[in-house]
């Protein structure tokens, strides 16, 4: 009996937040391996934060990606903390997850409405899905507001939020 391998390697997957091929390897119909290859070049944040002053990490580290930038912020702010053995308080704690909720929803969307979403209805991009599927498109841009609004709201703007502080925020939202 013959044995069948099949070796799949897809280069720049498209629609995918970031960059980076798949591999799949299977002998007689069973798989073998699935390995996902970040073909992203190295960007060196680390090298960039490390010597700076420990107010700047949280802001610097933000910058690490425009559609993530809470988690990366967040993230930075934890370990500052961490290493300043700072509690943050409970505000503190409860806005931080709403700034991040917000950056889930906007990211999510994204992804299911105008990356993926496109593939499942069989069209190349959303642009076609404008005349066929209008309210649809319109509804995940009103989603994707809402995560853009969340994080405008906490973090001062949606698109790398500079409110969030060590131990607290800049500014807190207004009554409105």
């Amino acid at each position: 009996m013959e044995v069948r391998k099949i070796d799949i390697k897809v280069n720049q997957l498209t629609r995918v937040e970031g960059h980076g091929n798949i591999i799949v390897k299977a002998t007689d119909g069973k798989v073998e391996e699935v390995r996902w290859e970040v073909t992203e070049s190295p960007r060196f944040f680390e090298v960039m934060l490390r010597g700076r002053p420990w107010h700047e990490t949280h802001v610097l580290a933000s910058r690490i990606c425009g559609i993530c930038s809470v988690s990366h912020q967040l993230a930075a702010l934890e370990a500052t903390e961490a290493a300043f053995d700072i509690q943050p308080s409970e505000q503190t704690i409860l806005l931080r997850k709403l700034l991040y909720c917000g950056e889930v929803i906007e990211s999510h969307i994204l992804h299911l409405y105008f990356l993926a979403g496109p593939d499942f209805l069989g069209v190349g991009s959303v642009f076609p899905l404008l005349d066929s599927h209008k309210d649809v498109v319109l509804h995940g841009l009103r989603l994707k507001k809402l995560g853009n609004d969340i994080m405008e709201v906490i973090g001062g703007r949606a698109v790398h939020p500079q409110a969030a502080r060590v131990n607290g925020f800049g500014r807190l939202p207004g009554k409105q």
